[in-house]
């Protein structure tokens, strides 16, 4: 399976879908491998993908308590799937899902149709100063940027203003 409809997920991970045959795949058990309540991956795949909580819990699903932990369950497990950083998922070799027709690629996460992403955020008490505003600083550089981009991250100056819109913290 290499693409699901946000119900199909939502089916998955509610517990009504249960084994893959149910959304096109063979004929093996699911097992979901999920992040703990205070996982900020775990926010985001619920606010932008479930549209709320997580509500599997059963013997076939798992829980992991990094994102590399994650990516080597799903990997070693079969009929297995999580969700994770877009990153390391990819370098892992793992088959990483189309959402309602929509693959992760650069330009479709930087528009939103691409729904599961988010923003990394750093924040200072006050003006940052010192080393606090020289990382800031470095962050923002061509070299920081270079690097992220390496690392499958996408630069804030890439996205688009309404995207970036919908994914600002709410509280």
């Amino acid at each position: 399976v290499t693409n699901l409809t946000t119900d199909q997920i939502k089916g998955i991970f509610n517990g009504t879908v249960t084994n893959w045959n149910q959304v096109g795949g063979p004929n093996l058990k699911i097992v979901i491998v999920n992040r703990p309540a205070s996982s900020g991956t775990r926010a985001t795949f619920q606010t932008y993908i479930l549209g709320g909580p997580e509500t599997v819990v059963s013997p076939s699903s798992l829980t992991s308590d990094s994102t590399g932990t994650v990516v080597q369950d799903v990997k070693r497990t079969s009929g297995a799937i999580g969700y994770a950083a877009y990153g390391p998922a990819k370098a892992a070799g793992l088959t990483i899902l189309s959402i309602d027709g929509n693959a992760p690629t650069n330009s479709l996460v930087a528009s939103n149709t691409y729904k599961f992403w988010n923003v990394e955020h750093m924040y200072t008490k006050g003006p940052g100063t010192g080393l606090a505003q020289a990382l800031i600083d470095y962050m923002l550089s061509p070299s920081a940027k270079s690097i992220a981009a390496g690392l499958s991250y996408i630069p804030t100056s890439d996205m688009s203003a309404s995207a970036l819109q919908v994914h600002q913290p709410t509280s």
